[in-house]
């Protein structure tokens, strides 16, 4: 029996050595075949020990196969592949891209997906993979562990998608609140929160975060009446994070630990977009205002008036254009908040009509996202070119932890070197 098994062990192995100097042959002159469509017509061995070795056999020449097409198309890109910084969204762009560099970009859809590229193939490999929301605002990221430093063409190519989309989503994290900072810082310094201005207010996480939860210091879920709570309702209103401070917001990162069952979801709103549909009288009547930004307008407006003395010197005014320019993407953009409480040359009324008027075109359905929150969700936006404001939930009785960081932009964003104020950022 033994005899037999070793007599067709030796027969197979001159089968599959004559095999692979065909598949050899044919990877050589032609794209290669699965050398299983070689032994469908032999008799299928009835040993273990040798479909095991056939299996691996083939396995083998499958990979071999495989990677043929890769190591060819590797060696043929003269230059190192670089990641777009512009990231295209239109399926015109990403074709046009995929023609110049085949490796860069591929497009499935609305899927576009960035490869790391030759240069980057000492580090960790990794790809980028963005779902947009819409062709220019608001896209889902995906591939990427927050809770890891990031490869440097995965950092670009997170960067040129922010550019491009202000918004970005990062699904299924599981971060430390260290990695959350880490993440943060790069995109700028660090902010600290407002609450540390707050009369008595004791802080349940570091001070690097805004603490965007309905819990108190210890806990717990907060009182109907509690003055935190009814300072946070502000964040109900369309804003944009620390257009109040100097230097201004840059960008924000939220990351969800717990959320509310329903409800408690957040909406976002592409300033850019609403600015390119300004009828150009109103964009004309906007060039050249400026605007006083202060938490204590926003939270007026909601009632909340007990500041003490030294919360009002915290919360000073600072001025800001209702148009700007944003660097990396060359769009302009409106810029505006609900902590918007004069403009210049305007009357208190003339203002507050201006205000609402410019809100209301710019949260129209067609300009705004809606993000409805999972544990593990790490959303980022531009705070320079969105608004956004969180909705309703029933905070007294769901518990809902979300911990914000938010970078600084430059001390000379709007044109003037601009002295740090109270409660400006980490430098």
């Amino acid at each position: 029996m033994m005899k037999r098994v070793l007599a067709t062990v030796v027969r197979l192995s001159a089968t599959i050595k004559q095999m692979n100097i065909a598949a050899q042959h044919r990877l050589e002159t032609k794209p290669a075949q699965p050398i299983a469509s070689s032994l469908r017509g032999a008799a299928a061995p009835c040993c273990p020990s040798i479909r095991a070795a056939i299996t691996t056999q083939r396995n083998s020449e499958r990979q071999k196969a495989a990677s043929q097409p890769l190591l060819t198309a590797l060696k043929s890109v003269a230059t190192p592949a670089v990641l777009h910084r512009n990231v295209q969204s239109s399926s015109t762009a990403c074709r046009a891209g995929a023609r110049r560099d085949p490796m860069a970009a591929r497009r499935w859809g609305s899927r576009v997906r960035y490869i790391i590229s030759p240069e980057h193939l000492r580090e960790p490999a990794m790809t980028v993979s963005l779902f947009p929301v819409t062709p220019d605002f608001a896209a889902e990221v995906g591939d990427v562990d927050l809770s890891r430093p990031l490869a440097a063409g995965t950092l670009d190519a997170v960067r040129s998608a922010f550019a491009a989309y202000g918004v970005l989503a990062f699904p299924a994290q599981n971060l430390t609140q260290d990695q959350h900072l880490a993440f943060a810082r790069n995109f700028g310094p660090l902010e600290v929160t407002v609450q540390r201005a707050l009369r008595n207010e004791r802080l349940r996480v570091p001070q690097q975060f805004a603490d965007i939860a309905n819990l108190d210091a210890d806990g717990k879920l907060w009182k109907k009446d509690a003055r935190i709570r009814l300072f946070q309702m502000g964040n109900r209103l369309w804003h944009t994070d620390s257009s109040f401070k100097a230097p201004s917001g840059c960008a924000s990162m939220l990351y969800a630990r717990s959320v509310a069952p329903i409800g408690g979801h957040t909406e976002f709103a592409d300033m850019r977009a609403a600015c390119d549909a300004l009828p150009a009288a109103t964009k004309a009547r906007l060039q050249g205002l400026i605007a006083e930004h202060s938490l204590i307008y926003s939270r007026r407006k909601l009632g909340f008036t007990e500041f003490t003395p030294e919360e009002m010197v915290a919360f000073t005014p600072v001025l800001r254009p209702l148009l700007r320019r944003i660097p990396e993407s060359g769009r302009e953009t409106l810029y505006i908040a609900s902590h918007i409480g004069k403009i210049g040359g305007l009357s208190d009324k003339e203002t507050e009509a201006l205000v609402a008027e410019l809100v209301a075109h710019a949260t129209q359905r067609q300009f705004v996202y809606t993000h409805r929150w999972r544990v593990g969700d790490l959303v980022m936006w531009d705070n320079r070119c969105t608004m956004h404001r969180g909705t309703e939930f029933e905070d007294t009785r769901w518990p809902r932890d979300l911990q914000r960081v938010t970078t600084s932009d430059r001390h000379d964003a709007f044109g003037v070197e601009e002295k740090a104020s109270a409660l400006a950022a980490d430098y």
